[in-house]
């Protein structure tokens, strides 16, 4: 698959938003609009590898996977303060 090199701030992030689009759909259809976790409908992307670690692989299609919402959330340490997934309402979890 083609990779982009990491992208230069434009005054209106037009170009970026454009890449990230597309990057988003490739990674989407790869992936079947699954979640790689559970199977569950996939609701967004997420970089394996973050972007503030490795700013060079923020548009690797490779580092970026797709995810429902609970299994993201539970990747970043969050837990919806109501069981709910759809909640926008989360308390950070403690770290172990």
């Amino acid at each position: 698959m083609k990779e982009y090199k990491p992208l230069k701030r434009s005054s209106n992030g037009t170009r970026k938003l454009k890449i990230y689009k597309y990057i988003k759909k490739k990674v989407l259809e790869r992936d079947n609009y699954k979640c790689v976790k559970c199977g569950l409908k996939a609701e967004v992307t997420h970089h394996i590898i973050p972007v503030w670690e490795d700013r060079t692989k923020i548009n690797d299609i490779n580092n970026i996977q797709c995810l429902c919402n609970s299994c993201h959330y539970k990747i970043h340490g969050y837990k919806s303060s109501i069981g709910n997934k759809d909640s926008i309402s989360f308390i950070r979890r403690p770290a172990p």
